[in-house]
């Protein structure tokens, strides 16, 4: 017997080892697999055991595989698969060597298998792989030939992956796996009878979900990922990756595993095939083990759940507070007002650096809430007339890439650059990493807020179902593309907009050319929802009319174009040479001059007086900058 690591030859030992293992087990795997394995992870271990007496055709032992996957800020991953002996064999301590061989290359970085039912407890109690979700995967065994596809929805539609933006599709994965997969999703899908499709929602085409199904040893077909954000998703995505197989109804089974939590796997099958077309195997369940710490996907946590998804006002309104804090010098007073003690809402950090050649800073703080589990962090917004100017100078057009989600202007991709770390290193600490996350801040603090909360998602600090993000009087900060890539990263998303508020509506969107304003109309016109060439917004506005004292009037934006929405705070025309109450909206929120209610510690006996009279664009400046706090 001869242990091997990586040998030359390793293909035809992988091919028998996949071979038995289908036809003892029923493991789903192909030849080509092993080319995925090898080339699609950063690191590669393939251990044997081969009978060296015996022909390179029949000589397999024992074997196991061992990938290293690396994430950014994140320490690699191991993952052991293929772990089998054969069954002629076993009891002679093969595998356990080839098992601890694994071991030995993985040290103390954290590592995960997937277990069958029967091994679960050895893996944990002999092998440290104790870190597991509470729930199994079961598998479902499809008969082709009875699958008929059912009606479906025209809300819904897919693409073959090929013709789908590989950007927006990592970033919709991103929202499942808080790793980035771009690597490992190219290299699975580009692989033979291997058939994948994008589904798309009709109204917002945003993407909802992806499928792939491939074809597998003994004549079978594997569903392997899925992913849909409802049943109608689901069945759409199904229905149309079958129709691209040929010779469907040929093949033995179609194989399914899925998460015991997911309640709606078995009414999807049912409606392709009915009760009597499929089993499910809940005795040879299966779960994913760690040792060190348990990944966690979509199905194992969602700090936000579909409440987050609607607009709260009380939640806004302490934002505010919060976002007004970052005006002074000392954000304890506001805390303090805002929260209870019981609530235990802690100064982590605070943070100002230069942002600009002229050293106007960037700033902010992060607070904590152990209670709560939580971390907040806050940007401040624009401080002074200089800074107003060189936001100005760069802001005709988003010009700077933001790590491949479209376009950013550069002014606000500087400021982003130079705050960053304090982010990175407060969301690193490991007791906070499973805390959810809220990220605020006003007018500029707003656009440094839409910039750091795509990259923590997009660096797998957290996943996009523990985030949450509230702005307000938010410029806008990327081109369409960034909105779109936003938008699958940061689903939890709202900016509110007071009235004429000036700041929402620049630098300029490209207005859609054809359409025509009414007759009697301002002349106001929407935003082209196709052009990636000039400013467009991410994220759903929460648009305030009127005044915003309790009680007052809002309207979610959910109309068209997306994110721009007409109805809203895009409906006025925005004049250039009467900015003054554009300003003075700008600046008061929730009834508070949000600067100076800050520095002064957001004491609710606080005044403030109405809009000014002055007009004209150098009010613009004067109004936002030149404006002392008032007399209690």
């Amino acid at each position: 017997m001869e242990l091997l690591i990586n040998p030359p030859d390793s293909q035809p030992i992988f091919d028998q080892l996949i071979q038995q293992a289908a036809e003892t087990h029923g493991w789903s795997h192909q030849p080509y697999d092993y080319k995925y394995y090898s080339e699609g992870f950063d690191g590669y271990w393939f251990i044997v055991v081969v009978d060296k007496e015996k022909d390179p055709s029949n000589n397999f032992v024992a074997g196991g595989a061992l990938a290293r996957w690396d994430a950014p800020n994140s320490p690699p991953l191991y993952g052991i698969g293929l772990f089998y002996t054969n069954e002629k064999y076993r009891g002679r301590g093969h595998g356990k060597l080839i098992f601890q061989k694994m071991m030995d290359i993985v040290g103390n970085d954290n590592c995960v298998l997937v277990s069958a039912f029967n091994m679960s407890q050895k893996y944990a109690e002999v092998f440290g792989f104790k870190e597991m979700p509470s729930y199994w995967h079961y598998g479902a065994n499809v008969r082709p030939e009875m699958v008929k596809i059912p009606e479906l929805s025209g809300e819904y539609c897919t693409k073959n992956w090929k013709n789908v933006d590989e950007s927006l599709l990592n970033a919709y994965d991103l929202t499942i796996c808080p790793r980035d997969r771009k690597k490992l999703m190219r290299t699975w899908f580009e692989q033979d009878q291997v058939y994948t499709r994008v589904a798309f929602d009709n109204t917002n085409h945003k993407i909802v979900g992806y499928c792939t199904i491939r074809v597998i040893n003994l004549n079978r077909l594997s569903v392997a990922p899925f992913y849909a954000e409802n049943e109608k998703v689901a069945a759409r995505l199904l229905a149309d990756v079958i129709t691209d197989i040929p010779d469907f109804k040929s093949y033995e089974c179609l194989l399914f595993l899925y998460p015991s939590i997911n309640e709606k796997m078995e009414s999807l099958i049912n409606r392709f095939v009915g009760p009597d077309g499929y089993s499910i195997g809940y005795s040879t369940k299966k779960r994913n083990q760690f040792t060190k710490k348990l990944i966690e996907s979509r199905d194992d946590v969602g700090i936000f759940g579909p409440d987050d998804a609607q607009y709260n006002e009380t939640e806004a309104r302490m934002l505010l507070n919060l976002a007004a804090a970052a005006y002074s010098l000392d954000a304890t007073p506001c805390l303090q007002r805002t929260f209870t003690p019981a609530e235990n809402q802690t100064l982590l950090t605070t943070f100002s650096v230069r942002c600009d050649f002229i050293g106007n800073p960037c700033a902010g703080y992060i607070v904590v809430s152990d209670v709560l589990q939580q971390i907040t962090v806050v940007f401040r917004g624009t401080k002074t007339s200089s800074q107003l100017l060189l936001e100005g100078w760069t802001t005709l057009k988003p010009s700077a890439d933001f790590y491949g989600m479209g376009l950013v202007n550069t002014y606000f991709r500087s400021g982003h650059e130079k705050t960053w770390q304090y982010v990175q290193d407060a969301l690193s600490i490991p007791q906070y990493r499973n805390y959810d996350v809220y990220v605020t801040g006003h007018s500029l603090g707003g656009a440094l807020a839409g910039l750091a909360a795509p990259r923590i998602v997009h660096d797998g600090l957290r996943q996009s179902h523990q985030i949450k993000v509230i702005t307000f009087g938010e410029p806008r900060v990327g081109n369409l593309d960034f909105s779109h890539a936003y938008d699958q990263l940061v689903p939890y998303s709202f900016r509110v907009t007071h009235a004429i508020d000036i700041v929402p509506h620049l630098p300029a969107c490209v207005k859609d050319l054809s359409y025509t304003p009414p007759a009697g109309s301002d002349g106001s016109m929407p935003c082209d929802p196709m052009s990636t060439n000039g400013g467009y917004h991410h994220a759903l506005e929460v648009w305030y009319p009127g005044n915003m004292t309790v009680g007052s009037p809002y309207m979610i934006c959910t109309g068209l174009p997306r994110d721009e929405d007409f109805s809203c705070s895009n409906a006025p025309k925005v004049d250039l040479d009467d900015t003054t109450l554009g300003v003075w909206d700008h600046r008061n929120y929730f009834g508070v001059e949000v600067p100076d209610f800050g520095k002064g510690g957001c004491d609710p006996t606080m005044t403030f007086k109405g809009p000014p009279t002055k007009t004209g664009v150098l009010s613009l400046v004067s109004s936002v900058f030149g404006r002392k706090r008032r007399a209690v």
